[in-house]
């Protein structure tokens, strides 16, 4: 039983670290985008794209710990099996479930709480640095851009979602082997209100490249 649960457990921490690290490249991906993209639309000198890196520096590890809570907030019923040892075939299929709808959960969090976070947080870093720090884009300025930001965001989104997919699967095989076809349970994700909004910004977004 012992060994059974210690190979439980290195099964969920790899599928954790590939997460991580989908994150991680997802979200430098997206930095490294914004960056060119709002250095070469407002024609930034080479002194303000440093100044642009130093405050992505500051702002993008904040709004990540933030995500990667609400992450492990969304795989709770996962941990409670490969973690916290929950044997019971009602906790295996909540888990098949959680596994099941990971890669929308991803693309929901991305597109939700992420970029909501991530917006807000670089707009009040800019206006403090604009203010205060001889930024030389203010805010309001880079609202021109609005209609851009959701589109960015997808990029990473697309890649949280096709490791999500990828990775889900190896957890969701061991639980059918070992709580049998029992553990699959058919069910329907409600995508909330705000998420189908900013799908409607993503379109928006497309619209300027067609």
């Amino acid at each position: 039983m012992g060994l059974a649960m210690d190979g439980r457990k290195r099964l969920f921490m790899r599928f954790l670290r590939r997460s991580v690290w989908a994150y991680f490249w997802g979200s430098l991906a997206v930095l490294v985008n914004a960056l060119i993209v709002h250095g070469l639309y407002f024609g930034w000198p080479a002194w303000v794209w440093g100044y642009a890196v130093a405050i992505g520096a500051l702002v993008a590890p904040l709004v990540a710990l933030l995500d990667l809570w609400w992450a492990r907030r969304q795989l709770n019923p996962t941990q409670r099996v490969f973690l916290d040892g929950a044997d019971s075939l009602e906790a295996a299929r909540q888990a098949y479930r959680n596994l099941v709808h990971w890669p929308v959960l991803s693309v929901g969090r991305v597109m939700g709480p992420h970029l909501l976070g991530t917006m807000g947080g670089f707009l009040l870093a800019i206006d403090w640095a604009h203010r205060w720090g001889g930024f030389p884009t203010g805010p309001l300025e880079m609202l021109y851009l609005l209609p851009w930001y959701p589109l960015n965001a997808a990029l990473h989104a697309i890649i949280e979602y096709l490791v999500g997919a990828s990775q889900s699967q190896r957890l969701m095989a061991y639980l059918r082997e070992r709580f049998g076809d029992e553990v699959v349970v058919s069910s329907r994700l409600r995508i909330p209100f705000v998420f189908k909004v900013l799908g409607v910004l993503v379109a928006l977004g497309l619209l300027p490249l067609l």
